[in-house]
């Protein structure tokens, strides 16, 4: 981003951390994934996107992530927003 602004995904890992997550880097994204974290729990993708999709069914599961364990959200920031609206994927 120009201006030393942050990127949507940028804002979106230190909010994981703060939940208690810890974010591995990737080097590019996993399919339309753009953070990998984890907790002792769950392993957490989240696509960061500035419109909620209409349609969810691009954002499955991606090849040799345990379903059972693996937790998907996506992530929309709007302008002056500190926080991004959250949603599941199931």
């Amino acid at each position: 981003m120009s201006n030393g602004e942050l990127s949507d995904v940028e804002k979106s890992a230190p909010v994981l951390a703060a939940c208690g997550f810890r974010v591995v880097p990737l080097r590019e994204p996993i399919g339309v994934w753009h953070i990998l974290a984890v907790s002792n729990r769950t392993l957490l993708l989240v696509s960061v996107q500035r419109e909620f999709p209409k349609d969810v069914g691009r954002f499955g599961h991606p090849y040799q992530f345990p379903a059972a364990l693996t937790t998907r959200l996506i992530h929309r920031w709007t302008d002056g927003q500190p926080l991004p609206q959250t949603q599941f994927v199931s």
